[in-house]
């Protein structure tokens, strides 16, 4: 489908492209969803890079919310210093305050517990269960844009984890 998109500024830095009336409402919510949530993300990537620079391994974070929450339990015991680095890389990048990102981890939660909540409810799906198996080469294939090598070893797998969890 074609769409017309107008042009909406926001903010002096930030602008939006708009769709058209006749796109469902919550199609538009949703793209909306997604592109702040991909937004975040170029700039947690970004963060990310930056804290773990010059620090060891074990010392790297691998996702904001781990940062954060655990920038916070260290502020508690009186270690500052994970709590600081994060307001350090974050005023490189942006300006970005401890109390903003406290609201980007926040917001990212609740969508992820949207976004990810739980679906399968082994007693109401056991049909969805049996055809899922039964529909696996669907479910991998090309019009599902997610082909895999050795597919038959994913088939097998997934029967093992489906009968050990729903049977």
């Amino acid at each position: 489908m074609d769409h017309e998109f107008r042009k909406v500024r926001c903010l002096p830095l930030l602008v939006i492209f708009a769709r058209n009336a006749d796109v469902c409402p919550s199609e538009i919510a949703r793209d909306a969803i997604d592109d702040l949530c991909q937004i975040m993300k170029k700039w947690e990537e970004k963060l990310l890079a930056m804290y773990n620079q010059g620090l060891r391994r074990d010392r790297h974070y691998h996702s904001l919310t781990h940062l954060y929450y655990e920038g916070d339990r260290l502020k508690e015991g009186g270690n500052v210093g994970v709590e600081n680095r994060l307001v350090l890389m974050a005023g490189k990048l942006g300006i970005v305050y401890l109390n903003e990102i406290e609201r980007m981890v926040a917001y990212k939660n609740i969508r992820n517990s949207i976004a990810h909540k739980t679906k399968w409810d082994p007693v109401r799906n056991r049909e969805k269960y049996r055809a899922s198996l039964q529909c696996i080469d669907i479910a991998t294939g090309t019009n599902a844009y997610i082909i895999i090598e050795k597919k038959e070893l994913l088939i097998s797998a997934v029967r093992k984890c489906a009968n050990f969890l729903y049977n």
